[in-house]
């Protein structure tokens, strides 16, 4: 039962969630650089060049960002950020880092009404009330609805961690790179066939950055021409619809080389894993 007293806050908590903290009707700059302009996303900022998503979250998205700020990256511990940002555990940075996102423009109003939200590792974080303040997952948003040209930033106090692992994928590289490209599709293949290919397209650039990152250990020379051909083809074409083809020709590609490489080596027993789904299924 709402009562007078319970009146001011309610009034003030739905004014907070339905009210963009930045008052910008047509917002000119990016996620990226409304984050660097902050000034308090520095090690966010770190993390994203280190994984090699800067220039993803600086193209046209839409993307929401649950930003932690440094503070929060701070509760993780030093070492725990150094272990991060290490070369070796770019795999898992990125993992980390896409468990922050979710793709199209979300406010706060529509994420508190849909209760949860698949970011783009894979899984889902939970949005709920407590205490009065919007909550994802462990985490409070101190500041939301930061409007950019290319998405809306949620600030939070703590940094979501996802399970380990985030995603249950074969161990053996290729396999585990076939199942990416796999989930790049699941996600984009809805988007691009209900009118928003731009999104779908940026879904499978990250796919085929992610798969490029194994390099030539795993990957053979013409698998990472096509990975990085596919993208330079792409960022070409001004057309999101164009683009979207492209790279999902690319994807094609890719992952075709990868289910040869796969079923030769010797070492290798994983089940098979589905192919990518032709035709309008994008």
């Amino acid at each position: 039962m709402l009562t007078m007293k319970m009146f001011p806050a309610c009034v003030a908590l739905a004014m907070a969630l339905a009210a963009p903290a930045e008052a910008q009707s047509q917002p000119q700059k990016t996620l990226v650089e409304t984050a660097q302009e902050a000034g308090s996303f520095g090690t966010l900022i770190a993390a994203a060049i280190a994984a090699d998503l800067a220039e993803t979250l600086s193209g046209d998205g839409p993307f929401t960002v649950f930003a932690p700020t440094d503070e929060a990256f701070a509760k993780l511990g030093a070492d725990t950020i150094q272990s991060l940002l290490e070369p070796e555990n770019k795999d898992r940075l990125r993992t980390v880092l896409l468990h922050h996102v979710v793709a199209g423009r979300v406010d706060a109003l529509t994420a508190l009404g849909a209760k949860t939200a698949e970011t783009l590792a894979g899984d889902q974080v939970s949005i709920r009330l407590e205490e009065g303040r919007l909550r994802v997952d462990d985490a409070f948003v101190v500041k939301n609805d930061i409007q950019t040209k290319n998405g809306v930033i949620h600030v939070l106090d703590t940094v979501l961690v996802p399970a380990e692992p985030a995603l249950e994928i074969p161990a053996e590289p290729r396999a585990a790179a076939r199942a990416t490209l796999e989930r790049a599709v699941e996600l984009g293949a809805p988007r691009f066939n209900d009118g928003d290919p731009a999104t779908c397209a940026e879904l499978y650039e990250l796919a085929l950055v992610a798969v490029a990152g194994l390099g030539r250990e795993f990957l053979s020379a013409e698998t990472l021409e096509e990975c990085v051909l596919a993208r330079k083809e792409a960022l070409k074409l001004d057309d999101p619809k164009r683009r979207a083809w492209r790279l999902r020709r690319g994807i094609d590609a890719v992952y075709l080389d990868l289910e040869r490489a796969v079923a030769a080596a010797p070492e290798s027993k994983q089940p098979g894993l589905r192919p990518v789904a032709q035709g309008r299924t994008r």
